[in-house]
């Protein structure tokens, strides 16, 4: 009888002590609107275009966009209309993982190592 009073006592405590330190949260504040738009198919792509996954998107002071992708063409350039305009550095990357254009129109791509 004895071992089942301890047990039951046990049971109870490890159900209430969470419940006695746990903190209370403030309540949550809403998230503000971003200005972003959807533009649904904004970019013009060439007809033998493979879309894959992007791993970098950026802009240059001219306003292209730059596409960064795990699939050929790696990296694309395209005009402030979504205009398709070029492919760079083909051959240069096996994983694409980030990009950035530096303030003099540098672009700086880098690499993760495949899994697998």
């Amino acid at each position: 009888m004895r071992g089942y009073l301890l047990a039951a006592i046990c049971a109870a405590l490890s159900l209430w002590a969470p419940c006695a330190g746990a903190q209370v949260m403030p309540p949550s504040k809403p998230v503000p609107e971003l200005g972003y738009k959807v533009a649904a198919d904004f970019f013009e792509f060439p007809a033998d275009w493979v879309e894959g996954e992007a791993s970098g998107v950026a802009l240059n002071s001219k306003g292209h966009i730059f596409l960064f992708q795990r699939t050929r063409p790696m990296l694309s350039e395209f005009d402030e209309k979504g205009h398709y305009l070029r492919s760079l550095g083909e051959g240069l990357f096996d994983h694409p993982h980030g990009l950035r254009i530096h303030g003099r129109h540098e672009q700086h791509g880098t690499e993760a190592e495949p899994r697998g």
